[in-house]
């Protein structure tokens, strides 16, 4: 059965395509969420192809089929179904009108687009996909995400009883004035009493004084449920976040998952300032329309239509409203990660002049940003301003209603202004309920971004059963595969080799031939695709791999230094290396004198990234900090590509003194002229295994890359 396709909008850069997937399951009733498919179908980094996603809605039971389709086949077409758009992205194409197209864009959210603008960017080929027989409806299986976040809330029970209830009671004296101002009025009209104004005065200056009061405890309380709200939803998902696999951020930007990670912020002070008190705001709300009730029936079915038709209003809006607030959050998380990465590429800016080239990314995206927050305030505006007219408008056609059953007797006059009074408060209740649900739709967004963190699968823990290792006496590739989804062409095919302990091992090849993703795969960052990797002769699968990850030490191709001193960036704050550990490492990466001749010695803070420091400098501290762990493996990625030859001699002189395994991944040969075995690496493929003089003389793709390296 067809449903209404419901917009799922895209929290990494490359899932366009797989979000518009799940657009079309969820509208034939397969309610699988994105992160349920996310788990089942790895997408990489890459993104999937128009053939990749016919291949997974067929794994679905889907019978989808690849056209290209002209502007006259469009409308022929039966909607959903999911289009290219310009020619890097995708969307689905929901409704189809004589003039216009429905677009849902998980990029940017829900659309209607004129022709010439569809057709602007429409990129000639569709994707349709139709049920086959043996198509089932699926439930999700996926947890509401306020369920995982009332688990926090759970140990802060009377916490939380304790500010529904200051609220509630902050609201009950707010109701008291009205119903004192019917008495006053009432006291005076129907016979009056001489001390009526005294006893006003003390009843007013008592809830005055008890609201005081009563806003003083909320706030603590509220004080201290944004305090532990701020602590445990950060700590938990920071550490969830230490506990992926590296995986996880090798497809995400850093400033995204900074935007996500200060998203629990947001969520918090929505929680304690709208949703919290939005539920009190309800029950007020029905205790108001009890209290109409019980003076006049026909006066609380009036009070009533009225606030029904005002919330039919308010929640008609709501999918307009969803979709602009999940728009302004992903173009606001877009815009952080420009920032972010411009910041972290300065100097490459600076050396290149290039300020205004950043400037305008930045400015594109702030732009877009800047254009859905207007949208979504505009569309706020509207239903605030039309809602906010029909509140004002309601009490006065009360109170004309309320006269009439004055005049025929049926209410005093005290009666009546109270009536009016509180079904004002009622309207503005009723708003502020829909303010709090307005909130919770945004809450909810920025939930859906922290769930990419929370909901991803962990690395697996020490704890969960599998066995140590003392020592790494060999690793051992056999028939190793590699691809970055399940979709992508290898990256690494059919790999097999043996490093034994104790040897030197080169790694050599073009860029892109896989030199990397071999290393990332001994060092068990990515997990291989099929074939096995052995360590000491049993599978890695069956080992730990914190305990392996231990013994191996490795310096990447990105210098990785943070804001803090040479001896900390070498220790990384471990309080297990002393300062003759600390020497006796620099020494071997050939940084200690330099070291000393600064200013603070190791104590000189560096920069972030390192830019206070020179590019060789910056290595040798990073080999240092990989050396002061004594490793049994050590794996240099590019490690040496800043040193001139004069470094690089005595620190491979000292690395043989050491006697580790040490792999060394090199596009200089020279490094690797002395090892024991040498990989040549070629279109992800070992293209041939030996030392430097067999395969100088006999390998060709070994040959090329030596003479021309000159």
């Amino acid at each position: 059965m067809k449903t209404k396709t419901p917009l799922i909008m895209q929290v990494q850069q490359a899932e366009c395509g797989l979000c518009c997937a799940a657009m079309v399951l969820n509208s034939y009733n397969h309610k699988k969420t994105i992160y349920e498919l996310r788990n089942e179908f790895t997408i990489g980094r890459d993104g999937l192809s128009l053939s990749n996603l016919k291949k997974f809605l067929q794994k679905e039971k889907m019978d989808a089929k690849i056209y290209k389709a002209s502007q006259e086949g469009i409308p022929y077409l039966t909607t959903p179904f999911i289009a290219l758009w310009n020619h890097n992205h995708f969307v689905v194409v929901d409704r189809v009108y004589k003039n216009s197209f429905e677009v849902l864009d998980p990029g940017l959210g829900r659309k209607k687009l004129k022709k010439d603008e569809f057709f602007g960017s429409f990129s000639g080929y569709v994707l349709d996909a139709k049920p086959t027989d043996d198509f089932t409806e699926v439930e999700s299986a996926h947890k509401n995400p306020w369920i995982q976040l009332l688990g926090n809330l759970k140990n802060k029970t009377a916490l939380c009883i304790g500010i529904i209830l200051f609220t509630f009671l902050a609201m009950l004296l707010q109701l008291m004035v009205p119903i004192l101002t019917q008495r006053f009025i009432d006291s005076f009209t129907l016979g009056g009493r001489e001390n009526g104004i005294l006893l006003f005065l003390i009843a007013a200056l008592a809830i005055s004084s008890g609201f005081l009061i009563i806003n003083l405890f909320r706030g603590m309380l509220l004080n201290l449920l944004n305090v532990f709200l701020s602590r445990s939803m950060t700590k938990s998902v920071f550490s969830h976040m230490l506990d992926l696999s590296y995986e996880f951020f090798d497809v995400r930007s850093p400033g995204d998952l900074l935007y996500r990670l200060n998203s629990i912020l947001a969520v918090r002070e929505l929680i304690s300032n709208s949703i919290i008190p939005g539920i009190v705001t309800a029950g007020t709300a029905l205790s108001i329309a009890i209290y109409l009730f019980y003076n006049s029936l026909t006066m609380g079915l009036l009070v009533v239509c009225l606030t029904v038709l005002n919330c039919f209003f308010l929640f008609a809006t709501k999918n307009k409203v969803t979709d602009a607030v999940d728009n302004e959050l992903l173009q606001q998380s877009k815009t952080q990660s420009v920032m972010t990465e411009t910041l972290y590429s300065m100097i490459f800016v600076k050396m290149s002049s290039l300020e205004k080239l950043f400037f305008n990314q930045w400015e594109s995206a702030f732009d877009k940003a800047v254009d859905s927050f207007y949208r979504r305030s505009t569309i706020q505006n509207v239903i605030t301003s039309i809602s906010s007219s029909f509140q004002m408008a309601s009490p006065l056609i009360i109170m004309a209603y309320g006269f009439y059953l004055f005049i025929e007797g049926e209410l005093t006059l005290g009666e009546v202004i109270a009536i009016q009074t509180i079904s004002a408060t009622l309207f503005s209740q009723v708003n502020s309920l829909f303010s709090s649900y307005t909130q919770l739709i945004m809450a909810d967004s920025y939930l859906k971004r922290i769930l990419d963190i929370t909901l991803a699968k962990t690395e697996i823990r020490e704890d969960e059963g599998l066995s140590q290792i003392d020592s790494i006496e060999s690793i051992e590739f056999r028939d190793v595969a590699f691809r970055y989804s399940d979709y992508s062409e290898p990256s690494l095919m059919k790999a097999s080799f043996t490093i034994q302990k104790g040897e030197k091992i080169g790694v050599v090849g073009k860029s892109g031939s896989g030199k990397s993703t071999l290393a990332k795969l001994l060092t068990g960052l990515y997990t291989n695709t099929s074939g096995e990797i052995l360590i000491n002769g049993r599978t890695d699968m069956k080992i730990n791999n914190r305990s392996i990850q231990q013994k191996i030490g490795i310096v990447p191709q990105d210098i990785l230094l943070f804001n803090k001193s040479i001896l900390q960036n070498i220790t990384m704050g471990l309080d297990d290396f002393t300062v003759k550990d600390v020497e006796k490492a620099a020494r071997m990466a050939n940084i200690h004198d330099e070291i000393l001749n600064m200013p603070m010695g190791y104590e000189t803070v560096v920069s972030d990234m390192g830019l206070n420091i020179s590019g060789g400098q910056r290595q040798r501290i990073m080999l240092a900090r990989a050396l002061v762990r004594n490793p049994e493996f050590l794996i240099l990625d590019e490690a040496t590509s800043s040193l001139d030859n004069h470094n690089e001699r005595i620190i491979s002189a000292y690395l043989k003194e050491m006697k580790c395994t040490t792999v060394v991944v090199a596009h200089r040969l020279q490094t690797i002229i002395d090892a024991d075995q040498i990989i040549v690496m070629n279109q992800g493929q070992i293209a041939g295994m030996g030392t430097h003089d067999e395969l100088i003389a006999e390998n060709r793709v070994y040959q090329e890359l030596y003479y021309a390296k000159g």
